[in-house]
């Protein structure tokens, strides 16, 4: 059963800390654009108004899927909770899928029933200062999700990318649209830009949930970390198999050793290669199958980079 250790403590009430960071940016970031649309009636304002509200559910869904990732280990749920995440992140996603739709509607709508656009250049500091708060909170989150592996942190910074990607597009049609008011389709045009840019990134992260829930294995660079320590202890293995739940990996392996090897010596080796796995992957949870070696035709060593 897997334990949260000291640091491990220390670290989860850090995520929490940048799920809060990630709250309190939505809620600045949906009055500023709020304001804005009402001072302006710019469509595209109302699609990035509304793309941060969605900015602020997934805040929300953030810190009820890291508050529940970190449980512990139970009876009913032996490898623990990690998988959460990735179940919020797919939520995340739709979330960010269905605010792209009702962009592209919005859009059509102001297509078919064209309004006079007022005080654009406050809307436009508005949009510049929205976007900066996301940049920046965006920022620390990828870090502190690549940091953590935190699938969730991670889903959450790019989706603050993602706003401000929007608001760059939407401060260059408003730029537009100040100095030529007579070109007003511009602003339904970027919303439905707006849109799909929303919508790409949504499908993204709803396909990348979806892998983790199916247990995809292990990143390329963590397979080729994993092999290089059982490299370095120069053992024969095959048959490994990896897969990660949120922040946690899981990786077993058979490992073939000498016919004579007693079990304590098979112990102690197993015991070595756990605690260098977690020495070059934190976090990893290594369960290992002992096989003798006589009668083994072929050797494994560097092969079985598997997911079964």
């Amino acid at each position: 059963m897997w334990v949260l250790s000291t640091q491990g403590a220390f670290a989860v009430v850090v995520l929490d800390r940048y799920a809060f960071l990630s709250m309190a940016a939505a809620v600045a970031s949906l009055g500023i654009k709020a304001a804005a649309y009402f001072l302006t009636s710019s469509v595209g304002l109302l699609a990035d108004a509304l793309e941060s509200t969605v900015n602020l559910a997934a805040a929300v869904l953030l810190l009820v899927a890291l508050r529940g990732a970190r449980k512990p280990a139970d009876r009913t749920h032996a490898y623990g909770h990690g998988k959460l995440e990735f179940l919020v992140s797919g939520v995340e996603g739709l979330l960010v899928l269905a605010a792209a739709a009702g962009i592209a509607l919005a859009a059509f709508e102001r297509l078919q029933q064209p309004v006079t656009l007022t005080s654009l250049d406050v809307g436009m500091g508005c949009v510049l200062l929205a976007a900066g708060i996301n940049g920046a909170v965006g920022w620390v989150l990828l870090r502190a999700g690549r940091r953590h592996r935190s699938l969730a942190l991670e889903a959450d910074a790019r989706h603050l990318f993602t706003d401000v990607a929007s608001s760059a597009g939407l401060l260059v049609a408003l730029a537009i649209m100040w100095t030529r008011p007579d070109w007003w389709i511009v602003d339904p045009v970027v919303a439905w830009a707006l849109a799909g840019h929303i919508a790409w990134t949504g499908g993204d992260i709803v396909l990348r949930s979806i892998h983790g829930l199916l247990d995809a294995g292990l990143d390329d660079d963590e397979l080729a970390a994993l092999d290089g320590v059982l490299r370095d202890a120069n053992v024969d293995y095959h048959a490994l198999r990896t897969r990660r739940a949120g922040r946690q990996r899981f990786v077993d392996f058979h490992l073939l050793v000498p016919g004579h090897m007693s079990v304590q010596e098979s112990h102690a080796l197993c015991s070595q290669l756990e605690a260098s796995i977690e020495r070059r992957l934190p976090g990893t949870q290594t369960v290992i199958h002992v096989e003798p070696r006589d009668g083994h035709t072929e050797s494994a060593q560097g092969q079985g980079v598997q997911e079964e």
